[in-house]
């Protein structure tokens, strides 16, 4: 069953749509606005804020990969296990309303 949920959301993400625009949003300076952004509504919170950095400093080079191999898409990264309903399909959902720059 995993396997199978995996080749579904693999297949949407391929799926999913890309342009110069959406690709704009997985840029490291914009992932870093809006990191920033965020940490500043939650001070209290330093010890995610100082992890977050450590993670986005170490993989620099991989977020630049992402970006010139076109793998920014339109689509939300949160999945959990219980938006995933397995009937004689799979069918996965997930409804959260978020801004284009939380791609």
């Amino acid at each position: 069953m995993i396997t199978t949920v995996a080749q579904k959301l693999a297949e949407f993400h391929q799926r999913a749509e890309t342009n110069k625009e959406i690709t704009a949003f997985g840029r490291l300076g914009v992932i870093l606005y809006n990191c920033d952004e965020k940490f500043a509504q939650t001070e209290k919170y330093q010890s995610i804020k100082n992890y977050t950095n450590r993670f986005i400093d170490s993989n620099t080079s991989l977020s630049d990969k992402r970006v010139r191999e076109g793998k920014i898409r339109d689509c939300h990264g949160d999945l959990h296990a219980a938006h995933v309903c397995l009937t004689d399909d799979i069918c996965i959902y997930d409804c959260i309303e978020f801004n284009d720059r939380s791609r």
